[in-house]
């Protein structure tokens, strides 16, 4: 089941297919293992390479309460092994986001 965000247009800047950012330090970013919308944000400790289409985001993410870790480096999301979805343990390029 899919849980959206609802993400208000009129503060929501489209980046590319692959990231939106929702305010100065706010990135938000599909996440096909668990099938949502995930967001990162730059003021805690993530670090952003500026690339809109192969971006790399440090360090590893963890959501908690859907059992999800990861980075993305380069474009590709590298899923740890202790995931609760399908593609734990995967590597797999950034998904475009929901239109």
């Amino acid at each position: 089941m899919s849980r959206l965000i609802p993400l208000r247009k009129d503060t929501t800047l489209r980046l590319s297919d692959k990231l939106d950012k929702i305010s100065e330090s706010l990135l938000v970013h599909w996440c096909s293992g668990c099938n949502e919308y995930h967001l990162i944000d730059l003021k805690d400790k993530w670090v952003w390479n500026g690339d809109v289409q192969y971006p790399t985001l440090t360090p590893k993410f963890i959501h908690a309460q859907l059992s999800c870790t990861y980075c993305v480096v380069n474009g590709e999301v590298h899923y740890n092994s202790d995931c609760s979805h399908p593609l734990a343990g995967s590597i797999v390029p950034i998904a475009s986001l929901p239109h």
